[in-house]
């Protein structure tokens, strides 16, 4: 018997600012580039699957206030909303419940989103505006949030979800999706796809495509496995096929990003995946992200035959030393060669690099610029250690007393929110102004993006490069001292 409700999946406003909430990542972008909300896209189509009436507003693309926010609850009328959240813009993300539970007190709300919601669940649950909280794979709880909602199920059997009981966090059944062949595609036809573009190595349209969850790794730094779980699952190359297809023929989009934590783990798939897109000669363009002791030769042609024109890749430093307390795995020659392979066939890449640790010691920023240099980017990307909530990393500087403060909102570039072993808080921050400067004000790495915007014959390269140097120059050389609210 099916149940008719209605139900809002709402990346919520950020006070007129352009802000990314992708997964596990959130930052604030001054050139307005951001992704599609998957994660909504995919909560949709699960409900739709239940014949309940989903929409997604994505209230950062489309440009809605709050106020536009609520004059839609009050059109659409939703039994619940999933509302989304970031690391550290939890604080703003939650305001736009609290103003809807003000008009609307008897809908149901629900909050998901980043690593914060799943490591402190009692942050947000002790707010009266927010009813429940949902952790790691939320299609499995919502498949049982309507039945909850209508009556028919006990909270206490909802999967993925957590909720005051007594004053104290009741946190039921963690349940992972075995088979993610079995999720149905994200609903791209609850978003305005025109929307999601301006990337510099996407100039049209794109999507986002989610091959795998989890990763096997264990990097200190990272929070896959708070999210994903311990387990590493992939999807079969047929079923991502059968997306892009859908993508291209039905959405008419034909430019991806692969969201996976580590998109090449396994190499047969990924070298299938890429001969089956072309035997069927599907001709699109696609980037992913994965580490730089997982590509070869082989992989790396596969792949550029099959459109992939961007890679992005963890380099995170020149100091063995600093890889090693990352417990990254890697080593800076396998960077220097992926990066060798990768320009070989054409594919443009990006590095990260982590630049202000608390086990900095002086002299490390110069072997890692001595890494820059050697590998030629095509984009760099510089932040400090961010201690990011529920992180092997962030538990270890907990542990030793070493961290400032816990005021998550805090938790942003180029803030340090750590007390540094061998080196001072200013020498830190001064030597993460100094690669920043370095690398973005690199005549190599200037000349290659205007020589890459030439070739691609689009104005927008050049604008977007400009005002990116515009914002560099405002956060580094005008206001240099400090941190940023």
């Amino acid at each position: 018997m099916s149940i008719f409700l209605k139900a809002l999946l709402l990346n919520p406003p950020f006070e007129g600012k352009t802000i990314e909430r992708r997964g596990r990542c959130t930052r604030l972008d001054p050139h307005g580039w951001i992704h599609p909300p998957l994660h909504l896209m995919y909560y949709s189509s699960v409900l739709k699957k239940q014949g309940i009436e989903a929409k997604v507003l994505d209230a950062i693309a489309e440009k809605k206030s709050a106020d536009d926010v609520i004059e839609f609850c009050r059109s659409f009328s939703p039994d619940f909303i999933v509302s989304w959240t970031g690391n550290f813009s939890y604080a703003i993300d939650i305001k736009i419940l609290e103003k809807i539970k003000g008009h609307f007190p008897k809908i149901t709300t629900f909050l998901t989103g980043t690593d914060l919601v799943i490591a402190k669940p009692e942050l947000f649950l002790s707010k009266p505006f927010i009813d429940f909280t949902i952790s790691g794979e939320a299609e499995l709880a919502l498949q049982d949030i309507p039945k909850f909602i209508a009556g028919r199920m006990k909270k206490s059997k909802v999967r993925n979800i957590s909720y005051l009981q007594k004053g104290e966090v009741k946190k039921n059944r963690h349940g992972l999706i075995e088979d993610l062949d079995d999720i149905p595609f994200p609903d791209r036809g609850a978003v305005d796809n025109s929307l999601y573009k301006g990337f510099p190595f996407f100039s049209e349209s794109f999507t986002d495509l989610l091959t795998s969850r989890g990763c096997p790794f264990n990097c200190t730094i990272c929070t896959s496995r708070l999210y994903w779980g311990s387990s590493y699952r992939e999807r079969s190359a047929e079923n991502i096929l059968a997306e892009i297809e859908e993508c291209v023929d039905k959405y008419r989009i034909k430019t991806f990003f692969i969201l996976d934590d580590t998109f090449n783990l396994n190499k047969k798939k990924v070298i299938r995946l890429c001969r089956m897109i072309v035997k069927k000669g599907i001709r699109i363009k696609w980037g992913c992200q994965t580490r730089v002791d997982l590509v070869d030769d082989e992989m790396l042609k596969a792949m550029a035959d099959a459109g992939c024109v961007y890679i992005h890749y963890g380099a995170e430093s020149g100091v063995q030393r600093l890889l090693d307390y990352f417990n990254k795995g890697i080593a800076p020659e396998q960077t220097i060669k992926a990066f060798e392979l990768t320009r070989k066939y054409g594919i443009e890449n990006c590095a990260t690099f982590i630049v202000g640790t608390p086990v900095d010691k002086p002299g490390d920023l110069e072997k890692t610029l001595e890494l820059y240099r050697k590998i030629k980017p095509d984009y760099v990307h510089v932040s400090p250690l961010i201690p990011i909530v529920g992180s092997p990393i962030y538990h270890q500087m907990k542990k030793e007393g070493i961290l400032k403060h816990e005021d998550y909102s805090k938790y942003v570039k180029p803030n340090i929110n750590f007390r540094p072993k061998y080196m001072t808080e200013d020498e830190i921050r001064k030597e993460y102004r100094e690669a920043w400067r370095t690398m973005s004000l690199d005549k190599g790495y200037v000349s290659r993006n205007f020589v890459r915007a030439f070739k691609k014959g689009d104005a927008r390269f050049f604008f977007e490069s400009f005002r990116a140097g515009l914002w560099i120059l405002k956060t580094f050389f005008i206001q240099p001292k400090g941190e940023e609210d």
